[in-house]
């Protein structure tokens, strides 16, 4: 039981540190969102809501919270500052910004005075309470048993309370808003975001227990150092969920640079060969560079289709009704690499160009330069195999 005791103690710091830095990660990317697009007041609200958790987890920090009392002078001030901004001014920032989006019609005025009433009230009363508790009492997390006065009780009590009860708001909020015309992005984010509220549910249970057990005289410790991972937990994936529509445009263009980057690797060999073959595809200079990644993908495309439409228009033509009848593009793309390969390896004796075919090619889309890439990368790795081999023979 020490054992795991030890390992649960020893897991709290890291674990409120890793928080810290999401959340702190959450209010760069919405601060980001804030300077690049719209001032709206359901970001400004969960730009708040971000700082409040932040704040929240760099004072769970034994060395920070230790920093901060020795500043400030007041013992136990971190314990203060950290439950009522990250039980109540988090939750009701966060139902703020829930409220302003709704869909259709103004955000409800009357949910936003609601939220931000509980949440003040629910502030100046952990306040009060705070400063009538023994210092002993609030020097812990929660109670880890013995004899509580009312004033802790009633400070612990009003923590979980408006907490649990803003979590089960956001939870409506986030099931419901998963059924609304939101962009795929806005619902992923709110699936992971109900995911982590129902984490952060069981956390608030834990402590109602624990509160409820020392009360009764029972030592609840090892309880209560589960909730340290947990709650940990359940933020960091909350951060994720409600930071969807700030991170996934930034790892949308990621994966999109990615995806160009790789297609763009898989033509170069082809589109070498051909070039050596017909130096007249190229549509600038050799040795020139213009535009961006994606503006040379678009040009490789277009050259590569040029090359092929003059070496084997007959088997890009045969590909293509592959592709059109079957929707077998991955089988169309290994029929014409290895017809591509046939005609421009070195062993064998010069081929004339198959016969050409009435075949109008427009300019290539999305889709045809990612199954140009396919067709690319199926020839560069038959050549690559029919040099190991001529190697060894």
């Amino acid at each position: 039981m020490a054992s795991a005791e030890n390992v649960l103690a020893a897991l709290g710091t890291p674990m409120y540190v890793v928080a810290a830095v999401m959340c702190w990660l959450g209010v760069a990317l919405h601060v980001r969102r804030l300077l690049v697009g719209r001032r709206s007041t359901g970001a400004i609200a969960m730009l708040c809501a971000f700082v409040f958790k932040s704040v929240t987890f760099t004072l769970a920090v034994p060395a920070v919270y230790v920093f901060v009392d020795r500043v400030v002078e007041l013992p136990n001030i971190s314990r203060l500052i950290l439950n009522v901004s990250g039980g109540v001014l988090w939750t009701g920032s966060t139902l703020i910004a829930f409220s302003f989006w709704e869909i259709g019609g103004s955000p409800r005025r009357a949910s936003v005075w609601t939220y931000v009433t509980v949440a003040g009230v629910g502030a100046i009363a952990m306040t009060v309470l705070w400063a009538n508790c023994r210092r002993v009492e609030v020097a812990s997390a929660f109670p880890v048993g013995g004899a509580l006065s009312p004033a802790i009780i009633g400070y612990l009590t009003m923590y979980i309370l408006v907490l649990s009860i803003g979590l089960r708001q956001m939870l409506v909020n986030c099931t419901a808003g998963q059924q609304l015309p939101f962009r795929p992005n806005v619902r992923v984010g709110l699936r992971i975001t109900a995911f982590g509220a129902r984490t952060y549910l069981l956390f608030c249970a834990i402590r109602a227990t624990s509160i409820l057990l020392a009360v009764l005289g029972v030592n609840v410790s090892v309880l209560q150092l589960t909730t340290a991972p947990l709650t940990a937990l359940a933020v960091s994936v909350m951060v994720i969920g409600l930071s969807a529509m700030a991170w996934t445009p930034v790892s949308g263009r990621v994966s999109e640079r990615a995806r160009r980057n790789r297609e763009y690797r898989h033509l170069r060999r082809l589109w070498r060969d051909l070039c050596d073959v017909d130096d007249g595809i190229r549509l600038t200079p050799h040795g020139s560079v213009v535009g961006d990644r994606g503006f040379r993908l678009y040009r490789r495309a277009i050259e590569v289709q040029d090359g092929l439409m003059a070496m084997v228009p007959a088997e890009l033509a045969r590909a293509l009704a592959t592709c059109a009848a079957s929707g077998d593009s991955g089988r169309a793309a290994r029929e014409l690499a290895a017809a591509i390969d046939e005609r421009l390896r070195p062993s064998r004796p010069s081929t004339p160009p198959s016969e050409p075919v009435g075949l109008s090619l427009h300019a290539p889309s999305v889709a045809d330069i990612s199954w140009l890439a396919v067709v690319g990368r199926e020839y560069r790795h038959l050549t690559s195999s029919g040099r190991m081999l001529s190697r060894i023979a």
